[in-house]
């Protein structure tokens, strides 16, 4: 054995080279794995996102009080400060980086659970489970009703039974194809009093886990966040109350609704087709949408089929969708910050750029429509450059990866904002802010602020198609859309020997009783609306019942009725009928 006689100052240069070896290798590591990147290519399999930065949790200790009025939280690595404004004369419980004023002296949280209301229904801020992420908060409400709805499903019943135990039941709050709206009510209600939250986040996505006692409230949005209670003795008015403070936030940017008789048709490719079909001998139709593919942008201009019209005629409705070819004598002009951002060969316009906004207005005053149909409702495109980062986390500790995207994160293969409905507000104001205003324009998605909603079940003629024509338009009328039309018959029409798809469509033309004007259209094929005695005799009568509805919805609410009579599939020989929102037995009227 030799032994060796090393000084200490040997020793500590040894082991400091031996760690700068193993942390060089060890960065080596790392970087080829993608974790070192500062943007790194989401379409490379072998970059997998960070792990270790979680979301910044506030305590009940982290929580200055100010008289019961006004809270805030500071911790270190979380960004700006944190402030919670309750106001129960106003109705209002608010939290974002917004200061409140006149905050007094403050002292430390002494409770995590923090009262916001108790007339009728308890509700209550749970201080100490609150989070804030890179792109989220998360804020958790309790309240002692017994009974919960709205949260954008009003499926057959308005009101579930709580869970029970450790069971949850998760919602989230953003548009899907199935389910075109986004209505952000939350109502609970005990045996005596009710209470409605009208959820204020300009249209952010929001996932709702309700549990037995607590209501968790995940939202995509950084901004301040308001939730606006009313409570009541009865439901129902406790959601005239929030819908009536959804308007006063979001003034109605849509024409307001006519009822009339008109019977819109499409869509047809041209002009020239339009012409062919007025000439169809016993048609009903008074009106006809012309297809979006007509409509481009050319050299910062609005052209329909090329600009070889002046105007369009007054019977003649325009598809307005979401991507639309444009073209430009100076390419470099058609960028994001122009408002022009590219998606698959076209663009999705950025109606909130002032000079998108004057092309428009002159586009809508030289063609003048009678009506406009949106389709296709889209959030503004973000790059993935543009994808928030580790606000929360120290430098060392973070990168960019877009995972954490909200678009991808909540929807999977399906970008958020393919489906979101803000793009369809901002396309609706740019529309409507000319003197050639349509008399009629029909958002794509309902929501506060767009009342006036089509809806094409995307099922055909079909029973699936009839039930979600009728619920949406018995639920979302009473949630603030002050017009739903859906597409009589689910944009078929039979032929004259096929007797089930013609009785079917005979019930769907019933459902024209509630609906302002009747609308039908194929996007594979003109339709000649011929042979239509059923829809004919709907017609006569259709305007008499809409002032029940107010009437039905109550009573529905109320008494917890189905919105829609279950399907079974089944035939029985003892029919039903809905008589203002309840299933009654034909035999006893």
């Amino acid at each position: 054995m030799v032994l060796l006689a090393v000084s200490p100052e040997r020793i500590a240069i040894g082991v400091a080279l031996s760690l700068a070896v193993v942390v060089g290798t060890t960065l080596a590591v790392l970087g080829g794995l993608g974790y070192l990147k500062s943007n790194p290519d989401p379409t490379d399999p072998t970059v997998q996102p960070i792990v270790g930065c979680s979301n910044c949790a506030f305590t009940t200790s982290d929580w200055i009080s100010y008289g019961g009025s006004g809270y805030s939280a500071n911790k270190s690595d979380c960004g700006d400060e944190l402030y919670v404004q309750t106001d129960s004369a106003n109705n209002l419980f608010k939290i974002g980086a917004t200061k409140p004023s006149n905050l007094g002296a403050g002292s430390e949280l002494q409770s995590d659970t923090v009262n916001l209301f108790q007339t009728g229904v308890k509700l209550d801020w749970l201080a100490g489970a609150t989070e804030r992420g890179n792109e989220t908060v998360r804020i958790v409400l309790s309240d002692d009703a017994t009974q919960y709805g709205g949260l954008g499903n009003f499926d057959q019943t308005l009101f579930k039974d709580k869970p029970s135990g450790e069971t949850a039941t998760t919602y989230t709050l953003w548009t899907t194809p199935e389910k075109p709206w986004y209505m952000p009510f939350y109502v609970s209600r005990t045996s005596s009093a009710a209470m409605c939250a009208f959820l204020d986040v300009q249209g952010a996505p929001v996932k709702v886990t309700v549990k037995a006692t607590t209501t968790e409230w995940l939202i995509y949005s950084l901004t301040d966040v308001a939730f606006h209670v009313y409570e009541a003795g009865t439901a129902e008015a406790a959601l005239k109350l929030c819908v009536a403070k959804s308007r006063e936030i979001y003034p109605t940017v849509t024409a307001t609704p006519v009822w009339s008789d008109s019977v819109i048709v499409g869509s047809f490719a041209s002009l020239t087709d339009i012409e062919t079909a007025k000439q169809t001998a016993d048609t009903i139709a008074t009106h006809y949408i012309l297809s979006g593919d007509s409509l481009s942008l050319t050299d910062g201009a609005v052209q329909v089929e090329d600009d070889t019209v002046t105007a369009l005629d007054s019977s003649v409705y325009l598809a307005w969708p979401s991507l639309l070819p444009v073209t430009s004598d100076t390419p470099s002009t058609l960028t994001e910050a122009n408002g022009y951002l590219p998606v698959d060969g076209k663009y999705v316009l950025d109606y909130d750029n002032a000079a998108i906004k004057a092309i428009i207005t002159t586009g809508i005053e030289k063609y003048q429509p009678t009506g406009v149909v949106l389709s296709g409702g889209t959030l503004p495109y973000t790059s993935d450059a543009a994808c928030p980062t580790h606000l929360y986390c120290k430098p060392l500790n973070y990168t960019t990866d877009n995972v954490l995207c909200s678009s991808t994160q909540l929807s999977g293969n399906a970008p958020l904002f393919l489906l979101h409905n803000t793009y369809d507000r901002s396309r609706a104001s740019a529309i409507t802010t000319t003197s050639g205003s349509p008399a009629v324009l029909q958002g794509s998605v309902v929501s506060p602020g767009l009342t006036q909603y089509y809806h094409d079940p995307g099922t055909g003629l079909t029973e699936e198609g009839l039930a979600g024509c009728l619920n949406g338009i018995l639920s979302l009328q009473g949630l603030g859309a002050s017009g739903v039309t859906c597409n009589m018959c689910g944009g078929v029409m039979p032929a004259s020997g096929d007797a089930a798809l013609l009785s079917l469509c005979g019930r769907w033309a019933h459902l024209s009783l509630l609906m302002p004007y009747i609308i039908m259209t194929n996007s594979d094929t003109a339709l000649q609306l011929t042979d239509t005695s059923v829809i004919q005799n709907s017609l006569k009568i259709r305007k008499q019942l809409k002032y029940y509805l107010s009437d039905a919805f109550q009573l529905r609410v109320e008494n917890n009725d189905p919105f829609v009579a279950p399907y079974t599939g089944t035939q029985t020989s003892q029919s039903t009928t809905v008589v203002l929102g309840k299933i009654i037995n034909s035999s006893s009227l």
